[in-house]
């Protein structure tokens, strides 16, 4: 009778010291999976926002509102990392009243650092290719307005080019003149062609054709082609022009 009793006393001091273990532990638990809950589903939001994200545009103005909203991408992962740091810090170790879902508890903890790692991860690459975009978007629209700026200018000369003179030693200079205007097309060729080249390769390889980005680029390359063939053309015709008043001239003057 005694040995029951006994036995009866530790059975009710180990349940009552259970009792308190779970009713400590209850919120600490409550709290784990409200975190949870929490960092999954705004996980859940940004993952699909972040797959929404276009590849890098093709124009300074739409690269930079791409890099604007990455930028508030990664601040909003930055603004819930504490929500992270009270999850591992709540499930690790397990609450005691789930210490039979450790491993569930553990593959949560684990689940939840890994995508929020692999997505801060993601959003720093897409930043840098972002910035790299942006540095040979830069680079291009440069090129390519300095080449049709140079060949306005080059059209302008030739268009304000003075009469032909009647006397050889003159029409020499302006042969001279115009000839120097032939070797500066000749030093620009190379690069002409290295930007209608990368120009010619961003149009075909954009996903969408009527972009208007794609349709600005598409304008700049047919005026660009068409300044060359122009340009070429009056400084040919006018030094073809110039040899022929030269001659002309020379044979008057006998």
């Amino acid at each position: 009778m005694e040995d029951l009793k006994e036995t009866m006393e530790t059975v009710i001091s180990l349940s009552s010291e259970r009792l308190g273990v779970l009713e400590q532990a209850l919120p600490l638990a409550e709290h784990f999976f409200e975190t949870h809950g929490e960092i999954n589903e705004w996980l859940d939001d940004i993952e699909r926002e972040v797959m929404t994200q276009m590849n890098p545009g093709m124009r300074p103005d739409q690269i930079a509102k791409q890099q604007e909203i990455v930028r508030s991408l990664m601040q909003s992962v930055q603004d819930h990392k504490p929500v992270l740091d009270r999850l591992n810090k709540t499930g690790v170790p397990s609450p005691p009243c789930v210490e039979d879902d450790a491993d569930r508890v553990q593959d949560i903890v684990e689940t939840d650092n890994n995508r929020y790692n692999n997505l801060k991860a993601d959003l720093r690459e897409r930043m840098q290719a972002l910035e790299d975009a942006m540095h040979d978007c830069s680079q291009f629209t440069d090129k390519l307005d300095g080449m049709l700026n140079s060949l306005e200018d080059t059209k302008d000369q030739l268009a304000r080019a003075e009469p032909i003179s009647a006397h050889p030693e003159k029409i020499k200079e302006q042969i001279d003149d115009n000839n120097a205007i032939i070797d500066d097309l000749g030093k620009k060729e190379v690069a002409y062609e290295a930007v209608k080249r990368a120009a010619e390769d961003v149009i075909q390889k954009a996903p969408n054709k009527q972009d208007p980005a794609v349709k600005d680029i598409k304008k700049k390359l047919d005026k660009l082609c068409g300044l060359w063939n122009e340009v070429q053309g009056m400084a040919k015709n006018r030094g073809d022009n110039l040899e022929d008043a030269l001659a002309l001239a020379r044979e008057v003057l006998g």
